[in-house]
């Protein structure tokens, strides 16, 4: 029988396709004692339940006789296990964690050479007892069956790669944001500086500016009152500046022309001053 593949609801159906193929598939001991020909039957009842595929085939091949079989599927999917025939001529294994998808489930047996002792004494040593439409030339035994997975919670390839790339986007998008957030904070941060300077270079000119109008004011004043505890006055008669300091015995007093005592007749000579005649040598 090959590459048969059965679906089945109730145990009762399978029960009785066993029986059925009990009767057809006569155990490899049994037939070596009567020819040594071992016609190769094969019965594959595998199912599905959420994410796991339950690999079920029934066979008539001798006890402990290798297999691999090979799971593959949707986005180059592809698992390979290794199996032995039970001694009820079962070949089971569960393989989990299967994507949604179709898959072919592949069931080859090793070499005759890379079999068991046992197993070779049956089949023979290069597998010349084994015959059947599912014995290759190289005298191995291989068919498959289909399956299919459709409530699985396991992501495929494509989903996952989907995956990473939507998460990349998203990644890069933060990565630009955050670099935005810290554009307009380095913007805003010279905005303030360059506010500050100005600020700070409009304090200065009000500053000088407050510093030229005083002295302006102590410029156009200098006529009653000198630079900081001097003060001046120009003798129109004469032309000759007399000074006197703050706190002199001569401050504040005025000649008969109407100008200033220098302190003392030596301090105004030092200073390089002429006073009144009218004032001084008396």
């Amino acid at each position: 029988m090959s590459n048969l593949s059965l679906n089945f609801k109730g145990k009762n159906l399978f029960f009785v396709l066993f029986l059925i193929l009990s009767s057809i598939l006569v155990p490899a001991q049994s037939v070596e004692a009567a020819s040594k020909t071992i016609d190769v039957g094969v019965l594959a009842a595998s199912k599905v339940s959420g994410e796991e595929a339950q690999l079920h085939v029934q066979t008539n091949l001798p006890y402990k006789m290798k297999f691999f079989v090979v799971v593959s599927g949707v986005d180059q999917f592809e698992r390979e296990i290794k199996i032995k025939v039970s001694k009820n001529g079962k070949l089971k294994k569960t393989v989990d964690e299967l994507p949604n998808g179709t898959y072919k489930v592949t069931y080859q047996s090793y070499q005759p050479k890379k079999q068991p002792k046992r197993v070779k004494k049956i089949i023979g040593k290069k597998g010349k007892h084994l015959k059947g439409e599912d014995v290759t030339k190289k005298k191995v035994v291989k068919f498959s069956e289909t399956i299919k997975v459709e409530h699985s919670s396991v992501k495929s390839k494509a989903e996952k790669e989907a995956l990473a790339k939507q998460e990349e986007i998203k990644l890069q998008e933060q990565r630009a944001a955050l670099a935005k957030q810290e554009e307009a904070k380095k913007q805003e941060e010279a905005r303030k500086q360059e506010e500050i300077r100005k600020q700070n270079e409009a304090r200065e000119r009000e500053k000088q500016a407050a510093a030229n109008a005083a002295k302006e004011r102590q410029n156009s004043t200098s006529d009653n009152s000198g630079s900081g505890n001097v003060q001046a006055s120009v003798d129109k008669n004469e032309q000759q500046v007399l000074v006197t300091k703050t706190g002199s015995k001569y401050h504040n007093r005025k000649c008969g022309n109407g100008t200033y005592y220098p302190a003392t007749l030596s301090e105004a000579k030092a200073r390089g001053l002429t006073p009144c005649s009218k004032c001084y040598g008396r």
